[in-house]
């Protein structure tokens, strides 16, 4: 089934997948050989067969976490970072789907209801330190960052979550990526998505519009609607009354 979806075909994708979603349910041992058996074909063949493949790993370890365990190769970790730089022929959808291995491969959390608080924890964290430490030396923090810099606003999702769970115990990582221009390339897409979308002038008061608050402004001095401000008049000297 795993050489099957290897190799793209789109008649028989969908039914292939389906099988070994099942076979991986609530079966670890099973949920494990496919898991290698996928990963010994990440970053390899057309671009249709890299989405096949890294889409059912990514299914793989929604459904069974502890699966991660065993692609802490060094080998599948550098071919998960080509296909992430995209370096061989690969399309952006395969990119963004390695982010999200690359992303389940360094987190540092157990799975859910595993935690035991203890040892089995540690040996997580340690794990998921030393694969992000693999993935850094392979050059996936600058693939990231290139990332950051697509027009796909899914595409820069992924990778930025992948550059946090990457940098988040790691001073190291956290260098590596700043040096990669990671804070420019961030604080680029957060001005980019603050920016007013709309440069049209504010509209003037109409006649029926209740009357705005006038500006002060200096005596004679021309307003926005082209208007002088009247002058102050003297208080007539007849018209003032002395207080007795």
């Amino acid at each position: 089934l795993v050489l099957l979806l290897g190799t793209g075909a789109e008649q028989v994708t969908e039914q292939v997948m389906g099988a070994l979603r099942c076979l991986a349910q609530d079966n670890e041992s099973n949920a494990a050989t496919i898991a290698l058996g996928l990963a010994a074909m990440v970053g390899q063949g057309l671009p249709k067969a890299q989405e096949c493949v890294t889409q059912m790993l990514v299914t793989v370890l929604e459904l069974q976490p502890t699966s991660r365990t065993a692609l802490s190769d060094a080998s599948f970790l550098q071919r998960l970072v080509t296909q992430l730089r995209g370096a061989a022929e690969t399309s952006l959808r395969a990119q963004e789907l390695a982010c999200t291995i690359l992303t389940h491969l360094v987190a540092t959390a157990s799975p859910p209801g595993q935690e035991d608080g203890g040892n089995g924890d540690k040996a997580r964290a340690a794990q998921a330190q030393e694969n992000a430490d693999v993935i850094a030396a392979a050059g996936g923090i600058k693939a990231l960052v290139v990332l950051l810099g697509r027009t796909s606003a899914e595409a820069v999702a992924h990778a930025a979550s992948a550059l946090a769970c990457i940098t988040m115990r790691s001073r190291q990582t956290q260098l590596q990526a700043v040096n990669e221009g990671a804070i420019e390339r961030l604080v680029g897409i957060i001005s980019a998505s603050a920016a007013p979308t709309s440069t049209a002038p504010p509209l003037l008061p109409s006649s029926s519009s209740p009357a705005s608050p006038v500006v002060a402004a200096s005596p004679g001095a021309p307003t926005r609607q082209g208007f002088c401000m009247p002058r102050p008049q003297a208080t007539p000297t007849s018209m003032q009354t002395s207080s007795t």
